[in-house]
C-alpha cells in the first residue's frame, strides 16, 4: 500500500487522491477522491491505531497531544475544497501575449478547447494573470474588454470577431 508518514501519523491510500499538510502542531489530511485511513503509531502500540477513515470531500486534523481522543472529521463544501486545492492549479501570466498562445495555454489545462474562429484574432495581445481553471474569466474578458463574441458548445468554445 501507499503510505505517507508525517511524524506519528500515517495516511494509507486506498485507491485515492489526497493531500497531507504536515506542520509541527498538527497533520491535516484532505481527501479529494476515494478513501484513506489515517492511523497513528504513537504510544508504540503493536499495530497502528485507526484515527479516521476518510472519504472524498472530508478532512481531518490530527494533533500530537490529542491524548487518545478521536479527531473530528469534517465535510468540506465544493468551494472550500476548491479553495484548499487552488495551489495545484497553475497561475498563467501574460504580458502582451498573443491570443493564440493564451488559448494554447488554457487548452493544456481544460477539457473543452478554446478555438479562434478567425486568423486575425491570433495576434490580439493580452496582459494579466489568470488561474488555468478560470476559463470563464478569460471568456468574460474577451467579451467585455475586446468586444469579441463567444459561442459555447459541449465540445468546444469558439471565439468570433464582434458583429
Amino acid at each position: 500500500p501507499f503510505i505517507v508518514k508525517a511524524g506519528d501519523v500515517e495516511v494509507r491510500a486506498v485507491g485515492t487522491e489526497f493531500v497531507v499538510d504536515f506542520a509541527p502542531a498538527s497533520v491535516e489530511v484532505l481527501v479529494t477522491e476515494g478513501r484513506v485511513a489515517v492511523e497513528t503509531s504513537a504510544g508504540r502500540a503493536p499495530a497502528p491505531l485507526l484515527l479516521a477513515d476518510l472519504s472524498a470531500g472530508r478532512r481531518v486534523s490530527v494533533t500530537p497531544d490529542s491524548s487518545g481522543a478521536k479527531p473530528v472529521v469534517e465535510a468540506l463544501s465544493a468551494q472550500d475544497l476548491s479553495d484548499r486545492l487552488s495551489w495545484r492549479v497553475p497561475l498563467l501570466r501574460f504580458a502582451g501575449t498573443p491570443l493564440a498562445e493564451v488559448a494554447a495555454q488554457f487548452n493544456r489545462h481544460n477539457p473543452v478547447p478554446l478555438i479562434l474562429a478567425h486568423n486575425d484574432l491570433a495576434g490580439l495581445q493580452l496582459s494579466g494573470s489568470l488561474r488555468a481553471d478560470r476559463l470563464e474569466a478569460l471568456i468574460s474578458i474577451l467579451e467585455s474588454d475586446f468586444g469579441l463574441r463567444v459561442e459555447r458548445n459541449a465540445d468546444r468554445i469558439v471565439v468570433h470577431r464582434a458583429r
